[in-house]
């Protein structure tokens, strides 16, 4: 990453809300959308180094559908400041819900616009 360092200095603890990890060479889930590009965990390191931000929240992608794996690999590749928003859809059993609270998945992403897996008329 190039040019200036920013201005601004990121308070203790500063957390990055909401990003994606994509691989090009991990093809998108049937029903999602087309990847927007490549972005790694190593390009997110870089940025966050420059930003000074401590934690950060991985949010599943809509490309990869309700397959959580990558969104895990990138909690565990961006360490312990790093917690996620996964994709489960209705009649998940408890055993794979455990399985991504253990991986760091911390909540569950509800997706009311096209592409989204799991909209509004899927909850009760």
């Amino acid at each position: 990453m190039s040019g200036r360092s920013p201005r601004l200095v990121a308070p203790v603890g500063a957390t990055d809300t909401h990003i994606h990890i994509y691989h090009a060479e991990v093809p998108p889930a049937a029903g999602g959308p087309a990847l927007p590009g490549d972005f790694r965990e190593s390009q997110y390191l870089e940025m966050r180094g420059r930003l000074g931000l401590e934690r950060v929240v991985v949010v599943q992608p809509n490309a990869y559908q309700d397959d959580n794996s990558l969104t895990l690999a990138a909690i565990r590749a961006l360490g312990p400041g790093a917690k996620g928003v996964g994709v489960v859809k209705p009649g998940v059993p408890d055993a794979e819900i455990e399985r991504l609270t253990r991986g760091g998945i911390v909540a569950q992403r509800i997706f009311q616009l096209p592409w989204g897996t799991v909209g509004f008329e899927r909850m009760h």
